[in-house]
This record gives structure tokens, C-alpha cells and sequence, in this order.
């Protein structure tokens, strides 16, 4: 699954992007670089954009991975945005593993419900990232 992220510091927001294939080896890539990143902070909001993923290669036990090695803290709002019913479900499996976790992970189908949730406007776009941001991007060969 090539996947991406783009710290938006100033509004204390993380735009997460996956497409293609998705497996959980990069899934869990992602979560550990963002951890690791110093720029991050555990109280981030998260928009995670899974529309364009077009396969689902992941098994309970990696989804239980990633949420353990989770990056985000107490009242961080985190917003998957999913097509399908496969989606929707791994999502929601996302959300029962990570019951423990002090952050606030919500499921939508609808983009504006997301944004919303996030207390973005409806006509939000992610931000270009300034020549000094750290952009994370993974995929396999």
C-alpha cells in the first residue's frame, strides 16, 4: 500500500493518504515513522483518506499491531475516510482493537461528515507542505 503523510503543524493536524494494495507492513511503516517523527505530537487531529485503495491485503493480528504501536493520545480526534463495506469493516476492527487508547478514532463514509468532525469547513483541501516539512511517503518496489 503506498501511503503518505503531511504534518500540518500550525493547525496541529495529520494528513494520512493510502492507495492501491493496502497491507499492514506498510500500515504499520506509517504509524512508526509518524511516531517516530519529531515534529508530531501525540494530541494531532488525523485525517486518514483510504478512498483510493483498491485491495485489502491485512489479517486481524496486523491490524492489532498497529493499534498497539498507535502514535496519538488522550483526545486526539482521528477520522478514517472509507469507501465500501471491506473498508468500513477493517476500520471499525482498527476501532475495537484500540479500545484502551485515550484517542478519539471515528469511521465515515462521507467526506463533509468527516471534515466536520474534525472541525474543518466542508471545502477543505490538505495544505501544500512548506519546503522544511517532513513528507513521508512508503511503497513497495
Amino acid at each position: 500500500m503506498p501511503t503518505t503523510y503531511h504534518l500540518d503543524v500550525p493547525n496541529r493536524l495529520v494528513c494520512s493518504r493510502a492507495w492501491g494494495v493496502f497491507t499492514e507492513e506498510e500500515l504499520a511503516a506509517h504509524s512508526r515513522h509518524l511516531g517516530a517523527n519529531p515534529r508530531f505530537e501525540p494530541g494531532f487531529r488525523q485525517l486518514i483518506d483510504f478512498l483510493d485503495v483498491t485491495e485489502f491485503r491485512v489479517t486481524a493480528r496486523g491490524i492489532s499491531e498497529v493499534a498497539r504501536i498507535n502514535p496519538f493520545g488522550k483526545g486526539a480526534r482521528r477520522a478514517a475516510l472509507v469507501k465500501g463495506s471491506l473498508g468500513f469493516g477493517l476500520a471499525r476492527m482498527y476501532e475495537q482493537f484500540r479500545r484502551d487508547s485515550s484517542d478519539d478514532y471515528r469511521v465515515f463514509r462521507d467526506r463533509a461528515a468527516a471534515l466536520a468532525w474534525l472541525d474543518l469547513p466542508p471545502d477543505w483541501a490538505p495544505p501544500p507542505p512548506a519546503p522544511d516539512d517532513p513528507v513521508f511517503t512508503s511503497s513497495k518496489p
